[in-house]
This record gives structure tokens, C-alpha cells and sequence, in this order.
């Protein structure tokens, strides 16, 4: 009832507040409003469990021993948690079910963000299909493409191939820039650029086997598998803007990630890598005592983008070891005859550093790194001795990260606690 209400007053220019993370835009569709109140479905269930079981709760502590109301009491807490594992077993279905539906493509809806690429021209139908802005390969079209809007200039964007069937496979057709084609449902489109960004290929020193192009992200992708490139990067080209005049144009940098999602080991690379075999070298790597046994980097299947900026000015992080960018109570060192500091501030860029011996004098437990404090232009890779990776970057207005515990540092399973640290100058670019 909710969603069909907000069809009526979305013309009043209603503002809907953020829910969860999810907001609606400006021209919302079906899947927006329904992902929007999901959201508040699921918040308005847990509150509604978590009061059931706090009143419960009250009422046999308060039953004075009466078997009627203790039975009722235990009844509504056990339903209440019912409830909660079957809200949150939702949200599994969903995740899993969205993931099934966003698979295998780069279609991004909104196009009004976006200067590169082409924007695809649906077929009507019943109802019309938005037209989608396309930056990057697609493995396989879904819908019927009747035409063809270029947003990139021709010194961008000479031209793209479509192939007649997905996955890159058949004889492909060019089409140059500023031309128009039809597409149909099952085809596969490559895209030819020149433009700045991280160039991926397919074989060592930037060569190709099998594609006309290489695969060339202007966006961070979480799976190289949307266009069929999982598991197949062998070389890496970074192409930079020019200099205009005396202008300092921005940098690309990459993340690289061995599993999808920005997972998994991990390097990074500011410049041409001719074998992903060589990504060892001195920006990657992991040869700080004898127990490691890292070896670097050998997929690739998710990367992040970082557009650096140099007029940006740089600054430290701080790691905490508390939540919310505080410092728990600090240790009294007896030898020193002093309390040790519970803080460490990095400035040090491009450089893995340990963390036993740049916060040498923060104490070392397994959880000491909880929160970190890391401003715009700036992000904080964390890695464990076996080279698994995790990103860490500002979001939204608070430039605090109020707590490490999700991936692969778990605050309730600390084995895998970061023993590695690496600043990077750049936001990523998504």
C-alpha cells in the first residue's frame, strides 16, 4: 500500500528520508520504491521484535512465579526471535536475487553523472525501457537496441564492436563514432578506446589473443566477469590525461583484487605493468620477516579505480585502537615506567609499511586496529601476512571509519588481524 501511495504523492515533491542506506532519486521506478520500503519493512520488524522481547522480558522477570505468564513471556521471546531470523533471511533472498539480476551487465540507468561511453536506445515496449549509459564492455545484451547515442568525443572513443553472439564470439561489426546501429538480444559489444583509464589485456606486454580490444575500466568494476575477462588479465596499461597548458591533470592508479567484490589478495599499481606476474615488485610488496608466505597477486577479478588528484593536499591517517575514533584506556608500560600510546598516525604514501614497526610504540593485541580517522583523497589498504586485502576510504560527511570488523578482520575472529598498511593518494572513481 505504501508503494502505491507514492505514486500519488510523489507529485506533491514529497521528501522521503534515507532509510538503511537507500534513498529514493528524483524519478524513482517500481524497483526503487520497493527496495526503499523493504528497507522500512525491515526496520519497523526489528523494532517491533526488539520491543516485544524487551516487554516480554519485563513480564517474567515480573510474573512472581506464575507458570501462565512465564509460558506466555518465553512464548512471545522465542516468536520475536522467529521474527528476526526470518527478516534477516530476507535480506539473504534479496541480496541473492539482485545479485542474479544485476549479473553480466554494465548498464547503469542514470545517465546524467556520466561523460563517457554510449547511451543504448531501447526498443519500445509495454512499459518503455529507460535508455542506459554504457562505459565499458558488455558480455550480452538483454533487450533490443534500436539505436545508439555517443557521449565520448572520437579521440576518446574511436568506435566499438558488436558481436553477434555473447561472450565476444562471431565476426564483430564496427561502428564508428557518431554512427548508429541496431543491436540484437544476445549480441556482445567491446569497446575501442584511446581515452585515459587502466587498460586491461588479455596476454603479456599489452598483447591480445582472441578480442579486438582491450577491456578498459574508466569506473572501479567488482567483477571482471560482466565482460567475460575473469581470471584472463595477463598485462595492465595505465593511460594518463595529458598536461593542457600548465595545468596538473589528475592520475589513474589501480587496486587490484584476486576474487570479485574488491576481495581476496590484493596489489596496486600506478603505472604500465607488462606481466601480472611482476606485480610483486616494490609498490606490492610483502618480504617483512620469515613466517610470510605471500606471493603476490596471480588473477585479477575485481579492481578499484583511483583518480588522483595532485592539487589535492595529502593528510595522515590515524588508526585507533576503539571504536568511533576513540582510544581505549592506554597500557602502563613497567619497563618504561609510562603509558604507552593507543594511537598511530600514517603519512607515509605508496608504501607498504608493517604495523609492529611504523606504531611500534602502540600496543600490540590482536584488535588494535578498530577505527581508523581517513580524510578525502586518500585511501587505507589493510593486509594480513597471506596478502587478503581490505579497502578502507571516507564515506559520506564523517571521516571516520567507526569500526573495522567486517571482511576479512572480524572483530570476533581477530587470526587475521592486518599486519600491513599501505596510504594511497586518489579517490576511487565508481
Amino acid at each position: 500500500m505504501g508503494i502505491l501511495v507514492s505514486f500519488f504523492v510523489q507529485a506533491a515533491e514529497v521528501t522521503y528520508p534515507q532509510i538503511g542506506g537507500i534513498s529514493l532519486p528524483a524519478s524513482p521506478t517500481f524497483t526503487d520504491y520497493f527496495l526503499y520500503y523493504f528497507n522500512l519493512a525491515l526496520f519497523v520488524g526489528m523494532v517491533a521484535a526488539m520491543i516485544v522481547i524487551i516487554t516480554a522480558g519485563f513480564n517474567y522477570i515480573f510474573s512472581r512465579g506464575e507458570i501462565g505468564k512465564i509460558e506466555k513471556s518465553k512464548n512471545n521471546i522465542i516468536r520475536a526471535l522467529i521474527g528476526l531470523v526470518i527478516l534477516f533471511g530476507s535480506i539473504v533472498i534479496l541480496n541473492t536475487i539482485n545479485s542474479g539480476i544485476n549479473q553480466g551487465t554494465q548498464i547503469i540507468e542514470n545517465t546524467v553523472q556520466y561523460a563517457d561511453g554510449i547511451v543504448l536506445k531501447f526498443a519500445s515496449n509495454n512499459p518503455p525501457i529507460p535508455d542506459s549509459n554504457l562505459t565499458g564492455d558488455l558480455s550480452e545484451t538483454t533487450h533490443p537496441v534500436e539505436s545508439i547515442q555517443w557521449i565520448s568525443k572520437p579521440e576518446d572513443l574511436p568506435r566499438i564492436f558488436i558481436f553477434p553472439k555473447k561472450d565476444f564470439q562471431g565476426d564483430p561489426q564496427e561502428v564508428l563514432n557518431g554512427t548508429s546501429t541496431t543491436i540484437a538480444v544476445g549480441s556482445s559489444i567491446a569497446f575501442d578506446w584511446t581515452s585515459p583509464g587502466v587498460y586491461l589485456y588479455n596476454a603479456k606486454n599489452f598483447q591480445l589473443t582472441g578480442r579486438k580490444s582491450a577491456l578498459v575500466l574508466l569506473y572501479s568494476q567488482p567483477s571482471l566477469g560482466v565482460a567475460s575477462f575473469q581470471d584472463k588479465t595477463a598485462s595492465i596499461k595505465i593511460i594518463q590525461p595529458k598536461k593542457i597548458g600548465n595545468e596538473t591533470p589528475f592520475e589513474y592508479r589501480a587496486v587490484l583484487f584476486s576474487e570479485d567484490n574488491y576481495s581476496g589478495k590484493c596489489a596496486w599499481i600506478k603505472k604500465d605493468l607488462p606481466d601480472i606476474n611482476e606485480v610483486n615488485g616494490e609498490e606490492n610488496k610483502v618480504r617483512i620477516g620469515t613466517s610470510d608466505n605471500f606471493e603476490g597477486i596471480k588473477k585479477v577479478n575485481s579492481i578499484y579505480v583511483l583518480q588522483y588528484d595532485p592539487n589535492q593536499p595529502l593528510s595522515e591517517v590515524i588508526l585507533y585502537n576503539g571504536t568511533n575514533c576513540q582510544s581505549q584506556e592506554a597500557l602502563w608500560d613497567k619497563n618504561e615506567k609510562k603509558f604507552l600510546p593507543n594511537t598511530c598516525a600514517i603519512s607515509e604514501y605508496g608504501k607498504e609499511l608493517k604495523f609492529s614497526e611504523t606504531c611500534s610504540n602502540m600496543p600490540q593485541k590482536p584488535d588494535t586496529i578498530i577505527s581508523a580517522r581517513i580524510k578525502d583523497g586518500t585511501v587505507l589498504l589493510l593486509k594480513d601476512k597471506d596478502g587478503n586485502c581490505q579497502l578502507f576510504e571516507k564515506k559520506g560527511f564523517s571521516d571516520c571509519i567507526t569500526s573495522i570488523s567486517y571482511g576479512i578482520f572480524n572483530m570476533e575472529n581477530r587470526k587475521n588481524q592486518p599486519l600491513y598498511m599501505t596510504i594511497l593518494p586518489g579517490n576511487t572513481k565508481q
